[in-house]
């Protein structure tokens, strides 16, 4: 809950800290399911993607071996709300790197599967992670370099997602600056002057910029800074 209002008021950095500096051992579906969604929860909003891709992975499998114990299809149990809540974590996680956003619909309805899951009524954990995250797509969309970035540079985006650390998300004035018209990315654009303060994120938006500039054009790029430090 503090990551979600964290992330809600902008402020991407506090989210992390929160689930760095609150770890757990992971936990096991069979063992708590409330838990896993919880923890798959926390990876997400704390951009620890790989992780979560990891852990996603795991629940799957631990989903397949329940079948084979004979205790029936997860899905249709006392691990539905969990294994739902889980997919629609992963499959926001999908939508923050690539930006597809038939990603970000199904991953609402996997959520909304979560919270109405008529076999697990015991399991509020996953039901709360459920119903905290469902509308929470809608600030990723706003947010997300995925959405922000011009069509056509999917290789540019996934370099940032997929980087280490990744960025998959902007601050409120980043955002703004990618959604002026006309673009900042347009080549017609001769000069954008960017006014924020101290570690606001300006570098990021010129190392964006020089990016897509490098993918789209042959060229070199000069980026010029008044300390040896700050270069």
């Amino acid at each position: 809950a503090a990551q979600v209002g964290y992330l809600i008021g902008g402020v991407a950095p506090s989210a992390v800290a929160v689930a760095r500096r609150n770890p757990f051992p992971e936990p096991s579906l069979l063992g708590s399911p409330g838990l896993s969604s919880l923890h798959a929860a926390r990876l997400l909003l704390g951009l620890d993607l790989r992780s979560l891709q990891r852990f996603a992975g795991d629940v799957s499998v631990e989903a397949l071996q329940i079948a084979d114990r004979g205790i029936g299809r997860a899905a249709e149990g006392p691990f539905s709300a969990a294994l739902a809540a889980v997919e629609g974590i992963r499959l926001l996680h999908r939508y923050l790197t690539s930006g597809d956003v038939a990603q970000l619909d199904e991953a609402r309805s996997r959520l909304d599967e979560a919270m109405q899951a008529t076999f697990a009524p015991h399991d509020t954990d996953s039901r709360w992670v459920a119903a905290l995250l469902a509308d929470f797509g809608t600030a990723f969309a706003a947010t997300s370099i995925a959405s922000l970035m011009p069509s056509g540079s999917s290789l540019v985006q996934m370099a940032f997602t997929l980087g280490d650390p990744p960025v998959v998300l902007l601050w409120p004035p980043q955002a703004e600056m990618l959604q002026l018209e006309p673009s900042p990315f347009d080549p017609e654009v001769q000069r954008v002057v960017l006014s924020l303060p101290t570690s606001a994120g300006k570098t990021l938006m010129a190392q964006l910029l020089i990016c897509h500039h490098l993918a789209e054009s042959e060229g070199d790029v000069c980026f010029v800074a008044p300390t040896h430090s700050l270069c």
